[in-house]
């Protein structure tokens, strides 16, 4: 014996399921039919009963249609149940639906949500304000000041994707499908939770299925040249002292991470009760703070260079994120490589290093990198002829 679900689906949305509290034993149930079974006046009342339901059902959703509500499942299977023993008006329907019915939220209001419900590190929160800025500078492309969050459906995200793909970034550089990649996940990830703690009625990207293989991955690093290059760059191009000085210490900052790996905000609070000692050699084993996954770390023997440069990890120098990329924008046009020099170049160039220059195996190099799983190392670097030269013999 069980009892008959009605089960309520519309396209775009998650199915809803409600109970009808009919009983019904396998033998009685005729499952393609959804009826009872036989011509008893008990099958007949019990099939009358659900065609009650259903012309109810279908009542409901033109009352909701007409009151202006968005039609979901959801809604569905939460406002026939308060219909109990109540006629079957707009007003008794309204007064059904207002405790359940969440306040509107806009596209806008929804991202602000998500990033005060998220903690990030800065870079990350810097990131999401960008994806603000960006959806702010869509909605006046289709002259509009904001919209309602449910309205950013599939094809919303496709007029989307294709105005951001239309753009250049601050180098002047075309925008990469992983960059488009990364605003459609955050926003799809928005509207999830938000409709998870029920403050939208429905997610219209539910659905929305995203090709990570259509996505092209940065594994913009330098190679060895180039770190020499950076190295023995002449500081004395810039005129100014204190501006030459503080670039000299993001230089530093830089190949220091080429040697270890770390992202800026993990490099910016280094400190001596990080660094242990193995077996006479030196590791930074850090928690990051992204992952708080610890980064364990064998310091090579540039990177500890760097630091008796400045007399101990502590006393290296602490820049901003913002000042630390002005200063990387100089000494990228300085060195004239034109590739947008940053932190992430850094790390990436260390993963790279360990891959194909030192030849340590993935396992390692997700440690050394606070990685959660090897997996991830494919964003940031990729396996060369370097490391298939060094590993074939013949």
């Amino acid at each position: 014996m069980g009892t008959i679900k009605l089960c309520i689906q519309m396209k775009g949305h998650p199915d809803a399921n409600l109970s009808t509290h009919i009983k019904v034993s396998k033998n009685d149930w005729g499952g393609n039919f959804k009826r009872f079974l036989g011509q008893t006046d008990w099958a007949q009342a019990k099939n009358k009963q659900l065609r009650t339901l259903e012309v109810e059902m279908e009542q409901l959703q033109g009352i909701l249609r007409v009151a202006g509500y968005t039609l979901t499942p959801r809604l569905l299977a939460t406002v026939y149940p308060n219909m109990v023993g109540r006629q079957m008006t707009i007003e008794n329907v309204k007064l059904s639906a207002q405790s359940d019915q969440p306040k509107f939220m806009s596209i806008l209001s929804l991202i602000d949500w998500h990033i005060k419900a998220s903690e990030r590190e800065p870079s990350t929160a810097t990131a999401y304000r960008v994806r603000r800025t960006n959806m702010v500078r869509f909605l006046e492309s289709i002259q509009r000041k904001d919209m309602a969050a449910e309205a950013f459906d599939e094809a919303m995200v496709l007029k989307f994707s294709d105005w951001l793909r239309s753009r250049v970034n601050r180098n002047g550089a075309s925008i990469s499908q992983l960059h488009v990649y990364k605003h459609v996940i955050f926003y799809r990830k928005a509207m999830t939770e938000a409709y998870r703690r029920k403050l939208l009625l429905s997610n219209p990207l539910e659905r929305l299925h995203i090709d990570k293989e259509d996505s092209e991955v940065d594994l913009r690093h330098l190679t060895e040249e180039q770190i020499e290059q950076l190295e023995d760059l002449d500081l004395h191009l810039i005129y100014d002292a204190g501006t030459r000085k503080r670039a000299e210490h993001v230089r530093d900052l830089f190949i220091f991470c080429c040697y270890t790996g770390l992202h800026h905000s993990d490099r910016q609070d280094l400190s001596s009760k990080h660094i242990k000692l193995r077996k006479g050699a030196l590791w930074i084993c850090k928690k990051r703070q992204k992952t708080n996954i610890e980064a364990k770390i064998k310091l090579h023997p540039r990177a500890i260079e760097i630091i008796e440069k400045y007399g101990s990890i502590d006393e290296l120098p602490k820049v901003p994120l913002n000042d630390n990329n002005e200063l990387l924008k100089i000494l990228d046009a300085l060195a004239g490589f034109h590739m947008g020099l940053s932190t992430k170049i850094a790390r990436k160039t260390f993963c790279y290093r360990c891959l194909n220059v030192w030849n340590i195996d993935r396992d390692t190099v997700a440690t050394m990198m606070g990685l959660s799983s090897t997996t991830h190392i494919d964003a940031y670097a990729e396996i060369d002829e370097n490391r298939v030269e060094q590993a074939v013999s013949w």
